[in-house]
């Protein structure tokens, strides 16, 4: 990594997820500024695992399965995009998420993380606004206040713009004449590094399912699995190799049903590791009084789907 005075450049970026997992990236802004002048913008569609979407996430973005169907996974744009987040700063607008994406997303993929230094824009759109005047943080807001076009929030490209946008005002606002010294002066800087990798966005984490629902737009195959042929699934705890409703959907399209509570006639637990959920303890509960429940883990669910070899239940 570059000394702070060596740096010229700032990378703003802009992630959408498709679901309330940060690996789940399904479009990039870009916009690099060198000074006040940007010098380069660059927008993709990204195909997220499996292709999956929440309907949530697309009510935010409007991004569909449809429009990434033929889109690249995201290390084929790693490639692309790779040297414009070495020797330079990286900003975002609510840094902590897209930072969380871009570490999440990575990892998933097991591709070396870069290191950076980077600021969050909702600090730096703050050096111009007077003590005692209340603004609030969002994106919409910042840019209202300063008279910045939002031409179209959500899209990944546009907030990207519009928070390289507020960074500009800053740079032409401020007292510093030079980029370096107003970094130095007057931006707080992190290190990516420090970033820690969440299983999923807090935003949908704790909304419960419609099953049936569910249900009804799961395509069930041809072919169906003998481990959930006939077999009623629970899944419980924070899952960290799919989302809930991946996980339900896969279970459904194997000729398996899903529920949300543990009853006399769910044939198999699922729990996240070392997550001993209520739905755990009562299903242990059941076993105890003699009712053939199973109760597997994350990993022994994804053996499930991997193996032909059916595990006893």
């Amino acid at each position: 990594m570059n000394t702070p005075e060596k740096i010229e450049t700032i990378t703003v970026i802009d992630f959408e997820t498709a679901s309330s997992a940060f690996y789940s990236a399904c479009a990039l802004g870009i916009v690099v500024l060198k000074g006040r002048e940007i010098i380069d913008k660059q927008y993709f569609l990204i195909q997220p695992p499996e292709n999956f979407y929440e309907k949530e996430n697309i009510a935010i973005h409007g991004i569909t399965p449809e429009q990434t169907a033929t889109a690249e996974a995201f290390p084929a744009i790693w490639q692309k995009i790779r040297h414009l987040f070495e020797n330079t700063y990286v900003a975002a607008h609510n840094a902590n998420f897209d930072m969380s994406v871009l570490k999440s997303t990575l990892n998933y993929y097991e591709i070396e993380q870069p290191d950076f230094l980077y600021m969050n824009t909702v600090g730096v759109s703050s050096y111009c606004i007077p003590r005692g005047v209340e603004v609030g943080k969002s994106l919409a807001d910042r840019c209202a206040y300063y008279n910045i076009p939002l031409c179209d929030h959500h899209n990944a490209l546009c907030d990207a713009e519009a928070a390289a946008q507020l960074i500009i005002y800053q740079l032409e606002h401020s007292r510093y004449k030079t980029f370096a010294s107003f970094v130095k002066c007057a931006v707080s800087l992190y290190d990516y590094a420090d970033v820690k990798l969440k299983k999923s966005s807090t935003l949908f984490r704790h909304r419960k399912i419609d099953v049936d629902e569910l249900a009804a737009t799961t395509t069930v195959r041809e072919e169906k699995d003998e481990d959930f042929q006939g077999k009623t699934f629970v899944f419980t705890g924070e899952l960290t190799k799919f989302t809930r409703e991946q996980a339900m959907s896969k279970v459904i399209a194997g000729g398996g049903s899903v529920k949300n509570g543990v009853s006399k006639k769910v044939d198999v637990l699922v729990h996240a590791e070392n997550d001993i959920t209520t739905k755990v303890k009562k299903a242990m509960e059941l076993q105890a009084e003699g009712h053939p429940i199973k109760i597997i883990t994350e990993d022994q669910f994804m053996q499930m789907l991997e193996s032909n070899e059916a595990i006893e239940i």
